[in-house]
């Protein structure tokens, strides 16, 4: 459906907002910067399953899928304030852009084969995305790029894009354009969310156990892809709820994450926000009184619990 009237997007560490705005008539995404002009969209613009997935705070960009699966394949459309470009034979709507903007991944089909196009962001008068580079999947991995929901992430020099798909993590030379390597497959976890640390030494993949679904994981890869440790109900000594959100301080030290009030069970009174130190995974659990919809650490100061924003609803 059209996008959700409370969704938004931010940016922690350039403290910028992309807000959305409905009315029966119109659609509006607004960038907190007020020399940023709105996109204004007539609702019947967009098709009846189409939705944000991303936005880029360095050239004003918006990133849609652009309706239903047809033909095996999706449509992504991309946006900026003057032109748009639409992307086709999509096999999965998950895309990433590099902090600097500069470069767009998305998965794609090629001549048979899968592949992760590479774009680099041009958006002038003649362009907006050009110069597609195409590193295509390993053969012994196929299995891993076809009906997978993915989830992708820039390094913070844009050197690397790390990815998750069918319960492993691969990592992607950008440079060299290559697949430089994986990790183990790790059966019976979806992964939902995956980021790189701000310093680019740590990668943290978080999702739910497919078996267990209301139960949630947590692992910790170094910058070349060996876990480190992993989180879950047993290791913290409690059920740990499926892990929808997560976010890292800005010195890279803490990782705090939090579930999704969908997944827990209906008896349930507490909700807890984990901190946890990235070096020994050690969690230290915070107890709310309303579920947490997003976390981000205040990167102005030290980290402590003081620092962390906590939007809640009732």
């Amino acid at each position: 459906s059209t996008p959700k009237p409370s969704s938004a997007a931010s940016d922690v560490y350039k403290r910028q907002i992309l807000a959305c705005i409905e009315t029966s008539a119109q659609i509006r995404y607004a960038f907190g910067n007020p020399s940023c002009q709105p996109f204004d969209f007539d609702r019947h613009q967009f098709p009846e399953e189409g939705w944000l997935i991303t936005c880029d705070f360095n050239f004003q960009l918006l990133v849609f899928n652009w309706g239903s699966k047809r033909d095996v394949y999706y449509t992504v459309r991309v946006v900026s304030i003057d032109q748009q470009q639409d992307i086709t034979r999509v096999t999965e709507p998950s895309v990433a852009i590099s902090h600097d903007g500069m470069e767009l991944a998305i998965p794609v089909f090629v001549s048979g084969r899968g592949c992760i196009a590479i774009y680099n962001v041009i958006d002038n008068a003649n362009s907006l995305l050009g110069d597609r580079r195409e590193i295509f999947w390993p053969e012994p991995l196929l299995y891993c790029f076809v009906d997978t929901e993915m989830q992708m992430a820039f390094s913070p020099t844009g050197a690397t894009l790390v990815l998750a798909g069918c319960g492993q993590v691969f990592f992607l030379d950008v440079i060299d354009e290559m697949f430089s390597g994986w990790s183990c497959r790790y059966d019976d976890f979806d992964i939902r969310v995956l980021q790189y640390s701000p310093d680019g030494r740590f990668v943290v993949a978080a999702g739910n156990d497919l078996i267990e679904y209301e139960d949630g994981f947590l692992y910790m890869f170094n910058e070349h892809g060996h876990n480190l440790w992993n989180l879950n109900s047993e290791s913290i000594g409690e059920r740990l709820p499926g892990i929808h959100t997560l976010a890292f301080s800005s010195c890279s030290t803490k990782v705090a994450c939090c579930a999704s009030s969908t997944t827990r069970f209906q008896w349930e009174q507490v909700y807890k926000v984990y901190i946890v130190d990235v070096d020994s995974g050690h969690a230290y659990p915070l107890t709310m009184t309303h579920s947490v919809d997003a976390i981000v650490f205040d990167p102005s100061g030290p980290v402590s619990y003081t620092h962390l924003t906590l939007p809640t609803k009732a």
